[in-house]
């Protein structure tokens, strides 16, 4: 029998543990870690981290950036109820000893005379006002909320304990008025079917102020009235796990992402892993979770995994590749998982360069210390290798044929991999060697950008051929890396297959 040709022409479809062995398809993966994928569909072992300044005295639970003014660049923080600011150099200054264990929400706005400020909450202390010069001053006026939201120049405020499904929200243009907890400026987001359910978060797409609850999402359409409507279920499980991607709102429920345009009723976006969640998600911790989305279109859903007390394990997933892969699958998103103990996520410019910085427990899962990194920057997490890897599905590729003999692998590279063979759902590896190329990949032409007159050709990139010559009924490759320094791009993959008992 001739060879017959297996191949793996992208890895787009990401982590999948929700579908048998049989099911997968070739661009998913049933176990993978800390690897990332292009726009393009290509695999690659993630970059690591960068301390940002200082180690911290405790959690960075909340982070923002605040750019008042042209060069004012700053990245504000909420401390285990103390907030911070910090400069592009990552030194952080205290501006004000809250009470502990609280999260600070923060939202940019004018003031009446039109001058920049920063309006912060957190449902205990009381609301402040943050000028300019860093100085910390009363929030007149405002209800004693948790979160807030700028919509179309009125500055809304929810999350009071006494009135849970309360909406409160200023004059236009003036984020202390009127006097008395906004006085008469507010509307209640509630039905009949959820009257108990207290608002959980606030979000803005389009020219819809989106209200969330727990098991519900409203949208206010009319900044006079504040009308409101209900769109659909599930909704948001608490503050900080929501972002706005190409006009889509993406939020976090106790079962999975979901994501709304505003106007149609969620959609969920990580049935593929959703049931790795159901299993190993700490339900008891979820208000831990954080979801945010970097300037590449890119989501981060960082979440407490088994009994840990903190974030244990970073979901990426990326909104380029939303596709559907099954007939009769609605688009959804591909998703990897990354080692990472992230606590809060943002972009900030540093050196005139918006990057990725995240809170971080530097040790893991067992804090302390903890500090501010710069994400996804060096080939080493602050001096630790990564360990990465990506395994194939099973292949059976003649499934009438009792044995099949892998004869050849090929595989276009860049960097260094070990590439090793299992066989029949065993986890022992029957083959393994290591393929390096010299020189590095394009980082350039990674996501269709056009950097020159032709499309440049990726560089220190190889066809590599092995010869495992392993026989059995099933095949799966795994391909990793876990050196110091090192990385590696998978661009395909091919396997070279003959069936047949005497083969």
């Amino acid at each position: 029998m001739a060879l017959l040709s297996v191949p793996f022409r992208n890895f787009e479809g990401g982590l999948n543990t929700r579908h048998g062995p049989f099911d997968l398809d070739s661009s998913e993966s049933p176990d993978l870690l800390n690897v990332t994928l292009t726009q393009r569909g290509s695999l690659k072992s993630r970059q690591g981290y960068e301390l940002f300044g200082a180690l911290l005295p405790d959690s960075v639970d909340h982070i923002r950036n605040w750019y008042p003014a042209s060069g004012n660049l700053n990245l504000m923080a909420s401390v285990n109820g103390d907030i911070y600011k910090f400069d592009g150099a990552g030194t952080g200054s205290l501006l004000f000893n809250g009470t502990a264990g609280t999260t600070w929400c923060f939202e940019q706005a004018l003031d009446v005379a039109g001058a920049q400020q920063l309006w912060a909450l957190n449902g205990v202390d009381a609301p402040k006002l943050i000028s300019t010069t860093f100085a910390v001053a009363a929030w007149g006026n405002a209800p004693a909320g948790s979160m807030c939201r700028l919509w179309k120049n009125r500055m809304c405020v929810a999350g009071v304990a006494a009135t849970s499904q309360r909406l409160f929200f200023s004059d236009v243009g003036n984020p202390n008025a009127p006097a008395g907890s906004f006085g008469t400026n507010w509307v209640d987001i509630k039905s009949t079917e959820d009257d108990l359910d207290p608002i959980t978060w606030l979000e803005v797409v389009g020219d819809y102020l989106v209200v969330f609850k727990r098991r519900s999402v409203w949208v206010v359409d009319d900044p006079v009235t504040f009308s409101n409507r209900r769109i659909g279920a599930p909704g948001c499980e608490s503050r900080f796990q929501s972002c706005v991607v190409d006009g889509r709102i993406y939020f976090f429920s106790r079962s999975g992402v979901y994501s709304t345009d505003g106007v149609e009723a969620p959609q969920e976006e990580s049935y593929r892993i959703g049931n790795f969640l159901d299993e190993n998600l700490n339900y008891a911790l979820v208000s831990k979770v954080r979801l945010a989305a970097s300037r590449d279109r890119r989501i981060f859903l960082s979440v407490p995994l088994g009994d840990s007390a903190i974030n244990t394990h970073l979901f990426e997933g990326l909104v380029a590749l939303r596709a559907r892969i099954r007939e009769g699958e609605e688009p959804q998103m591909p998703w990897v998982l990354h080692d990472l103990a992230v606590t809060s996520m943002a972009t900030f410019r540093i050196s005139d360069r918006d990057q990725f910085v995240a809170g971080l427990s530097l040790t893991g899962p067992e804090p302390p210390p903890w500090g501010l990194v710069k994400l996804f920057e060096g080939d080493s997490d602050e001096g630790q290798p990564i360990k990465a890897h990506w395994q194939t599905p099973w292949v059976a590729l003649k499934p009438e044929e009792p044995f099949e003999r892998l004869r050849r692998l090929n595989i276009e590279i860049a960097g260094r991999v070990v590439v090793e063979v299992m066989q029949d759902f065993s986890s022992s590896v029957k083959f393994s060697d290591v393929i390096e190329v010299p020189g590095a990949s394009d980082v350039v032409w990674d996501g269709g950008v056009w950097d020159g007159d032709t499309w440049d050709p990726p560089s220190g990139v190889a066809l590599a051929r092995i010869r495992p010559e392993a026989r059995g009924r099933y095949h799966s490759l795994k391909f990793s890396n876990a050196l110091l320094n090192t990385k590696f791009t998978l661009y395909a993959v091919e396997l070279m297959i003959r069936g047949g008992k005497e083969h």
